[in-house]
Formats: structure tokens, C-alpha cells, sequence
């Protein structure tokens, strides 16, 4: 049910349920919620995968400007690679 939630509503009513049924859930249950979400909200913002390179998150998505704009509170830095252009060692 976590996997199959298609919106963050819908995986909050599963959490939700998952604690009236079982209590606080595990460590690893909590990361595969959180995991949800990230790919809940990603997916809504066009993001098509998301992977690690050395110490870079590297976030493909279909327009990178709303993308940009939801990570500007996040710590770090965030750099646009155009299409086509490849980048990080990738074609």
C-alpha cells in the first residue's frame, strides 16, 4: 500500500493506518514512507529519476525551472545542465 500511494494524501491514510494497526512504525518503514513522498512530490514536479553521482544528487526531470525553485531552501547548490548537453559522465 506505501508503493501504490499516488498522492501524499493517500500515503498519510496508510501511515496513519499502519500506526493504529501496529504503533510507531519501524526505522525501515520510515524511510520506505519517506522514500514515497520524495517520489510522490518529485513525480509531481516532473522529475523522471533520481540517482547519486559521487557526492551530487543528480535529478532528471522534464523542466528544471519549478524543480529549481521547490530546492532553493535546500542546503547546497543547485546547477542546470541543459538537455542533450550530458553532463556528470553521462552521454
Amino acid at each position: 500500500r506505501i508503493v501504490s500511494a499516488k498522492d501524499v494524501a493517500a500515503l498519510h491514510s496508510v501511515e496513519q493506518d499502519l500506526k493504529q494497526a501496529y504503533g510507531d512504525p519501524p526505522r525501515a518503514t520510515r524511510a520506505l514512507i519517506d522514500l514515497a513522498e520524495v517520489r510522490i512530490l518529485a513525480s509531481a514536479l516532473g522529475v523522471r529519476s533520481i540517482a547519486r553521482h559521487e557526492q551530487d544528487i543528480v535529478l532528471r526531470c522534464e523542466a528544471a525551472p519549478p524543480v529549481v525553485e521547490k530546492l532553493k531552501p535546500a542546503r547546497g547548490t543547485v546547477r542546470t545542465i541543459p538537455a542533450g548537453a550530458g553532463g556528470l559522465g553521462t552521454p
